[in-house]
């Protein structure tokens, strides 16, 4: 199994500036799929069924007890979500739009998962061009829907010039198009909560 304690996401930055139409369940899965694969396409680089248990994905993913039910639900939703990946068109994937983010998955009696992933996904844990390093602690500690987005928008830019948005497409990244059209209350309901939970968590400093 995966150590959650240990580990890493080297989470390529095309994937980080997708589109948040995701809740935070289901991006917490996202990652915690993509940490278990990792290890699994080094020792064979050509694989692409990777295996997992709900209880390890339940582990990496909450303090909290999460039910097996929520659980298949949130898999199955990532199933049918196609998101826009490289928001900010600033890696070389300028072709790369729109994708499903897991492509198969199984769940055996004995709770075992089996999953796919799309191959530029793949491709891409395995040899991330450019990356922001994430903390499977915070993945599993940060709850609010737009902490996490953002704990990762920080992430990728730690040691490099952030670069200015419009504020459209900060929107976008947080998943709010077309929603709060006063700056003031963009702070109030979306950054001003994300800010005061990644800045409790101690794993985050």
């Amino acid at each position: 199994g995966v150590d959650f304690m240990e580990k890493n996401l080297y989470k390529h930055r095309a994937i980080i500036q997708s589109q948040n139409i995701i809740t935070a369940k289901q991006r917490k899965t996202f990652n915690a799929l993509m940490t278990i694969a990792k290890p699994q396409l080094k020792q064979d680089s050509a694989k692409y069924k990777f295996t997992t248990t709900i209880q390890e994905i339940q582990t990496m993913i909450s303090t909290k007890r999460v039910r097996k039910e929520e659980l298949k639900e949130s898999l199955e939703e990532l199933m049918d979500l196609k998101l826009e990946f490289n928001v900010l068109e600033n890696s070389k994937w300028k072709s790369w739009h729109k994708m499903v983010l897991v492509s198969w998955i199984q769940i055996d009696s004995e709770d075992n998962i089996i999953f796919e992933f799309p191959s530029p996904i793949r491709e891409n844990i395995i040899n991330p061009e450019i990356y922001g390093v994430i903390d499977m602690n915070v993945n599993k500690k940060l709850d609010g829907s737009h902490s996490i987005p953002i704990y990762e928008f920080c992430k990728d830019y730690i040691k490099c010039d952030v670069p200015r948005l419009e504020l459209n497409v900060f929107k976008k990244l947080l998943g709010v198009e077309g929603k709060y059209k006063e700056p003031r209350d963009l702070k109030k309901r979306i950054l001003d909560p994300a800010t005061k939970e990644i800045n409790e968590n101690p794993f985050c400093v």
